[in-house]
């Protein structure tokens, strides 16, 4: 099990500074301080996961979940994943599965009080936040995450 990259606080890209690290020392497992981080947070606080990937054979798709957290646990929600062929890369599929997740978020009727999105994917996070290239998938996830 790996630790957590240190990430201290240092300006970047337009004046936004990264988010110092919850585990400067990195003596802390990523599933431990990802479980504090859980029991953290209030109820009606929607967590969503989601991943990107490309098989051996070429072909590239995409998943994703929604949590919500009540008593400090996680249920699940709703579930997603679509195959988007051998001409998608990861990172197309990790910004596709934003999409559908925030998509899938406006047919819930959850109470929520926050929403977080879960990514590994540093190019897709940066996207997000923003989208220099004017990303099909993150257009429409941002339109979507407006009618949130």
């Amino acid at each position: 099990m790996g630790k957590l990259e240190d990430c201290t606080t240092t300006p970047t890209v337009d004046g936004i500074s990264k988010i110092t690290s919850p585990n400067p020392d990195k003596t802390t497992s990523p599933p431990q301080l990802h479980g504090k981080w859980i029991h953290s947070l209030p109820d009606h606080t929607i967590v969503i996961y989601s991943d990107g990937s490309k098989m051996e054979s070429g072909v590239t798709g995409c998943g994703w979940v929604i949590f919500n957290i009540g008593n400090q646990q996680l249920f699940r929600i709703k579930e997603g994943s679509s195959h988007l062929g051998s001409q998608s890369e990861v990172y197309d599929a990790e910004l596709h599965a934003v999409e559908e997740v925030i998509s899938a978020l406006l047919t819930t009727t959850i109470l929520c009080s926050s929403i977080f999105i879960c990514i590994d994917n540093q190019a897709a996070i940066e996207t997000l936040q923003f989208n220099r290239d004017n990303h099909e998938y993150i257009r429409h996830a941002l339109k979507s995450a407006v009618q949130l």
